[in-house]
């Protein structure tokens, strides 16, 4: 029930209220309604609170075994999976540095809500031209139907 709430109320939230559950988060104890939390900062829509969400990954403020919950939830949102995508690619590095080196092959999951050429193509390219994740690049790129 907390994360229904939780959700339901950062899908139509503000940048208030996105700074409150940040805050929220920082204080919790509970790994498990931490979680919560940061899962919720992922689905804010309004594409600027997105971002401040997503730059979280890059910060000290959380584990980011647990902040990674926001990039996770984000990238399944029609209205933010492009910026989750676009921020994946031009933070690649600096991810790569935060993240547990055997997360570099789980990173490209941000290109699975995706299901069009263009994003196939681009997807199949930057695996490719950075050698990021050749091994995740077969389950990354949707396959084209008939």
């Amino acid at each position: 029930m907390v994360a229904t709430v939780l959700n339901t109320a950062a899908r139509h939230g503000d940048e208030p209220l996105f700074d409150r559950m940040r805050a929220a988060a920082k204080q919790e104890k509970d790994e498990d309604i931490q979680w919560k939390l940061l899962s919720a900062l992922g689905l804010f829509q309004q594409p600027e609170i997105a971002k401040a969400g997503f730059y979280i990954l890059l910060s000290d403020e959380f584990n980011v075994r647990q902040s990674i919950a926001i990039l996770s939830v984000a990238h399944n949102s029609p209205k933010t999976r492009d910026l989750a995508y676009d921020f994946v690619k031009q933070n690649w590095d600096a991810l790569m540095g935060k993240f547990p080196t055997n997360w570099e092959a789980f990173m490209p999951f941000v290109a699975n809500s995706f299901c069009d050429e263009q994003h196939r193509h681009d997807a199949a390219d930057f695996n490719t031209k950075s050698r990021r994740c050749p091994r995740a690049q077969v389950r990354v790129i949707p396959s084209r139907p008939g």
